[in-house]
């Protein structure tokens, strides 16, 4: 209620309040005795007809609330210190209540925004993830073809001598099947044999230079040679699938976003084509520049 009155109406309420007070201790027994004896002071020591006159400009019946007032204030001293230690500490406790709404009004108002702001920035990141570039790894052509191939048609003993042939070389380009462009910074690929332990190194150096590759089209081929000797018995070797070739790399680009972004890849070719058995988007390291194992 006290919050509806406004203006005039709260200055009628505080006034109706101060007279309600007044009222209520001038109704008391030790206000209506100081009273009661005031009036025989007056009637000792003033003459007939003084009582309504003002004495030093105040008139005598202020002068007696201002007295009895007093005296009330000073007999009931106890009383009103009680009432007042009452009245504090209610306001005391609507204080603390009113200070424990607005601090759970605050929380739910935080965890409002931090929600809020979650959503705008899952929203925004569905929305990168949506229209940034993809890039995946297409294998174009091989030179293994023909070895392979020889290799599956002698059917006799194995050579005491065997037959160098040209080293396995292997062309690919990046697809990017996302919807914006992007911008190829590095690639690093090797192509050897698949080792029992499992450790691999790319080969020395990075290949290529900067190719912005546009939405649905692919790179630049780019070739990746076996570095070492390679014989008919080598070739002989992947046909009987006692032996392996693994084509792996990394390739970091840029999303039209401004967001460095990686991908990895390994084929792996045992009697046959090179078949894709491992591929993973990542985030790059901004320090890592140098081979690293896979």
């Amino acid at each position: 209620m006290l919050k509806r009155l406004t203006g005039p109406l709260s200055y009628l309420f505080l006034a109706i309040v101060v007279v309600v007070a007044v009222a209520a201790v001038t109704l008391t027994p030790s206000y209506r005795e100081c009273a009661r004896n005031y009036d025989k002071q007056e009637g000792i020591t003033e003459p007939p007809g003084a009582q309504d006159k003002p004495i030093v400009g105040i008139p005598k019946n202020v002068l007696l609330v201002i007295e009895c007032e007093g005296e009330f204030f000073s007999t009931n001293q106890g009383v009103l210190t009680a009432i007042a230690i009452v009245f504090i500490a209610f306001f005391t406790l609507a204080l603390q209540r009113s200070t424990v709404r607005l601090w759970k009004i605050g929380e739910r108002q935080i965890d409002v925004a931090e929600k809020t702001a979650e959503t705008a920035r899952l929203s925004a990141q569905a929305a990168v993830l949506a229209e940034r570039a993809h890039l995946f790894v297409s294998i174009k052509a091989t030179n293994l073809e023909q070895p392979l191939q020889r290799a599956r048609l002698d059917d006799g003993p194995e050579p005491d001598v065997a037959t160098p042939v040209d080293p396995p070389c292997v062309d690919y380009v990046f697809s990017n099947y996302g919807r914006t462009l992007a911008l190829l910074r590095e690639v690093r690929h090797a192509l050897t044999w698949e080792s029992s332990d499992g450790l691999r190194s790319y080969q020395p150096g990075a290949h290529g230079s900067l190719e912005v590759i546009s939405p649905h089209a692919d790179s630049r081929v780019t070739s990746c040679k076996f570095r070492g000797d390679f014989t008919s018995r080598d070739a002989r070797a992947i046909v009987t699938h006692k032996r392996a070739l693994l084509f792996f790399g990394e390739a970091i680009f840029v999303d039209a976003f401004g967001h460095r972004r990686g991908v990895k890849w390994q084929c792996r070719c045992a009697g046959g084509d090179f078949d894709l058995i491992g591929y993973q988007e990542f985030e790059p390291d901004h320090t890592d520049r140098e081979p690293t194992p896979d």
